[in-house]
This record gives C-alpha cells, structure tokens and sequence, in this order.
C-alpha cells in the first residue's frame, strides 16, 4: 500500500505551482488554493490526533460550504473514507445508514446557520468541528477485508432507503475518472464554476475534477434563486454545471438576463433526465446549447452530450474517450439494456461484499437502463428495465412519454408508472403536477391531447391524475423510480 495514490495528494501536486490561484469564493469571500491546502492539512492532523487511521470509514453531514470541501480533502489526505451523509436527511436515517454501513467516526457540521460567517478561518472550523468516534458498534464487528481496495468513498446510491448497498469508489478511480470526464468537460484553470449541487452526492467527481483542474469554483448560498442570480452578475462565471431544474428557474424567472450569461462556454445538466422545452427554453433566451452527462455512481461520466446538433429527449452524445458501451436487446423491444466499461470502474459494493470483478461481466456493468445508439454513434435513454411498462406485450418507456408531457407549459412535474390491469396486464398511468392558478381539467385535457398527436396510441397513460406533488428521495429523484431500483 506505500505505492497506492491518494486523490487529495494528486490535487495537491498539481496545484504545486498555483498556489495563489483563486480556489473557493463562497459570499464575496476568496481562498487560495495555498490556503485550501494549509487547512486541509490542519485538519488532516486533527483527525490524526483523533485516532482516525487509514481505512476508517468517517461519515460527514455537513451544509454545502467550503467547510465541506476542506473537511472532506482532510478526511483523504488522513486516509479515511468518506461516507457523505446528506444535511437533509433525518437524524434517524443518518443513524439507520451508519449502523448499516458501520462507520468508525462521525462529523455532523448540518446544524446551526450555514455559513453565516463567510471569513475562512480554519481555527473556527476545528473549535465547532466534533468528530465523535462510533462506540454504538456490535462487540463482533463484521469485518471486512477492504484494505487493498484503497478506498476513498462509500456513498449510498438511494439516500434514505435502506437497501442500498454502498458503492465504493478508490482513490485510483476517482483519479481514472476525473481525467475520463475531462476529455468531455473540457474545464481549466481559466474557467470559473458556478456550484449549485449538493456536495453529498456530487462530490467525488466534480468538485474533485474542478479542484484537480484549479478552477475557480463559486459556491451558491440559499436562497439559491436569489444567489444564482448575484454570482452570476459579480463573477466572471464560464461554466455552468446544474440540473433541469435549475436551468427551468433561470428561464422562468426575471433576474436572469441573458447578458449575465455572457461569458459562459460550457452549460452541463445533470442528475435527472432534460426535457427538449427545458433544453430549447434555456437555447432561446440565452443563445446556449446545455448538454446533458450521464451519469452513474459505479462508473463516472461515460457520457456527455455534444453542443452541436439538435437536442432531442434522452440524447446523451457519444461515449468519451476510453468507454465501451454495449446494449443487450429484449423480445418486442427496440431499445436494450445499457452495459458500460471505462476507466475508474468501482471496487465494488459494501453490503454484501462483492466486488465489481464478480458483478461485472467481462468487465461490463449493468446499468439497468434502457438506450439505443444513432447512426452516429451517440446514446439515447430510453428508461429502465424495471420500469418498463408491458402494455399487452408492448413495451412503454415512461420516461419518454413523461418528456412529452414535461412538454406542456402547464405541467410542472410529472411521473408515468404501470398499473396492473386484469386485461392489458399492464397499463400506463401519469400522475401530473398542474402550475398553480391553472384549471387542473383543461390542463389534463390539453395534455391528453398533445400525447395521442405525440406518440403512439398504445403509449398514451390510460390514466391520467392531477396531484399536489410529486414525493422525491433527497437526491431529488422520484421515490418511485428510486424503489424500482
């Protein structure tokens, strides 16, 4: 293990000669990257003095801040494995998930008013920082032999279910797959990103790759709508990396002027699937293509939507240098189930052990979607194997019958499941948020219509419900879909 690498040391090194490079702006205040890594290091001894050794798995629930980002390059460069906690879920679910996963150290910097001091003082960070070592753990703890593996991550694919099994993800991958994801995003030390995610579920890519690449990464505070807008007006910001969402609020709302997006060179979307109203709304007022990644927590970005062309639902652009992607076909489907293998693969999986060598056919992972690939080569996403919906032996992909929905002005959110049905077996329900003020009845009706012009009949939702909301997970995906999984 003397020879085995760690991402935090890699960032480090090359960053060796920019150390006075803008790393971190978090409301209007600024830190190096010399100072990044000066406290990343205090509080890497910390954790040292606190008995945390190579290989403890230390959970961290902490608000996005740059707080964060130092506390989690701490726990790498002390060795430890990150096991990212989101500050959203409940006390009783981040209870529920260190029991399962055994964690060996607690952080929980969730509490309190995030970042009501904006002046980077890493003294301030370690007189509120308590790393509780876990004494709650079963007398025979089960052990397993991870050690080789040198991992960086655990990270909990469904947030609160309590199936998930942890993927786990080595300092050798997050290195393979920051530098894969990089040949698509294409980001540099003059590039300025606007961060408005959740650094729970989108750290070890990302945030890493940004970091790795010195960029200067501008950090949103709530209310995001209100922050997006300021950062966007008193930084100089070329990338943008959000979800639909996001981008929907930026064409809806007046704060956002087209100038303010003036120097942007790169809009990615990601963590849920772009609808083509979302994608040309956002083209149309601010003259940029967003271009939508795929991505999977066992593999990275293997995907990542080109800007020239014309964006159409699921087109998720070519495989970036380095992976392979096959598709395994089903009877009377004209799509197949994705298979991908590529650089910074994951170990494996916590509970139960197994490793991606016995998961992973020939090298290949089974991502449990549905795709075709164009005459050019580029992938579409049709849905997933689970939920497909088998309408009297015909298959229906929900989510392409949910983008012509999501079409609609009137709709705000929408999901499209299977019904079991006596005759049909299966048949197609939709369940629509209607924007307020709107008459729910038209607005069904007007939808109705729009999906028998738009597809094909027997993929028009037999039912059709209007509802208040839409339940999500805490990574903002529908909990249907996440229990499907």
């Amino acid at each position: 293990m003397e020879n085995s690498q760690n991402i935090y040391q890699t960032i480090k090194q090359e960053n060796s000669e920019f150390l006075h490079n803008i790393a971190i702006v978090y409301k209007k205040e600024s830190i190096s990257y010399g100072k990044l890594f000066e406290f990343t290091d205090i509080i890497r001894y910390f954790l040292l003095d606190g008995n945390v050794h190579r290989g403890d798995k230390v959970a961290l629930k902490c608000y996005d801040s740059p707080e964060c980002i130092i506390i989690s390059l701490g726990i790498l460069a002390a060795g430890g494995i990150i096991v990212p906690v989101s500050p959203a879920m409940p006390e009783s679910e981040s209870e529920k998930l260190c029991r399962k996963i055994e964690v060996d150290f607690f952080i929980d910097k969730s509490t309190g008013n995030p970042g009501a001091d904006s002046s980077f003082c890493c003294c301030g960070i370690l007189m509120e920082l308590k790393c509780f070592k876990n004494t709650t753990l079963p007398e025979k703890k089960q052990k397993y032999d991870i050690s080789a593996l040198n991992i960086a991550f655990i990270r909990f694919t469904s947030g609160t279910t309590s199936e998930s099994k942890g993927v786990m993800i080595s300092h050798e991958a997050v290195i393979e797959r920051t530098d894969a994801a990089n040949q698509g995003l294409g980001v540099d030390r003059n590039d300025s990103v606007l961060w408005v995610l959740s650094m729970a579920y989108h750290f070890v890519v990302t945030i890493l790759l940004f970091l790795r690449r010195g960029v200067k990464l501008v950090i949103c505070h709530e209310p995001v709508l209100v922050s997006m807008a300021q950062l966007l007006r008193e930084n100089r910001i070329t990338f943008l990396y959000a979800t639909p969402v996001h981008y929907r609020m930026m064409i809806e709302s007046d704060a956002f002027k087209p100038d303010m997006l003036m120097n942007i060179n790169t809009a990615i979307s990601t963590a849920m699937s772009l609808n083509t109203a979302t994608a040309s709304g956002f083209r149309q007022k601010f003259g940029i293509v967003l271009r939508q990644a795929y991505g999977i927590i066992e593999i990275g970005l293997p995907c990542i939507g080109d800007a020239s062309g014309e964006f159409y639902a699921g087109l998720v652009g070519k495989p970036l240098p380095g992976y392979d992607i096959k598709l395994t076909y089903l009877d009377g489907s004209d799509a197949g189930r994705i298979l991908v293998k590529g650089p910074g693969m994951f170990a494996g999986y916590l509970k139960p052990l197994r490793l991606a060598s016995a998961i992973c056919k020939d090298g290949y992972f089974d991502t449990g979607d549905m795709g075709r690939i164009e005459k050019d080569g580029s992938l579409v996403i049709c849905g997933r194997k689970k939920q497909i919906i088998n309408f009297a032996g015909m298959k229906i992909f929900p989510y392409e019958v949910e983008n012509v929905i999501l079409g609609c002005d009137s709709v705000e959110d929408v999901q499209v499941f299977a019904v079991e049905d006596p005759q049909y077996g299966e048949i197609p329900k939709a369940e629509i948020v209607v924007k307020p003020g709107l008459d729910r009845n038209e607005v069904i009706e007007d939808i109705k219509k729009n999906c028998y012009t738009r597809l094909s009949t027997y993929k028009v939702p037999k039912i059709f419900e209007a509802v208040d909301h839409i339940e999500k997970t805490l990574s903002g995906k529908s909990r249907l879909r996440q229990e499907d999984k």
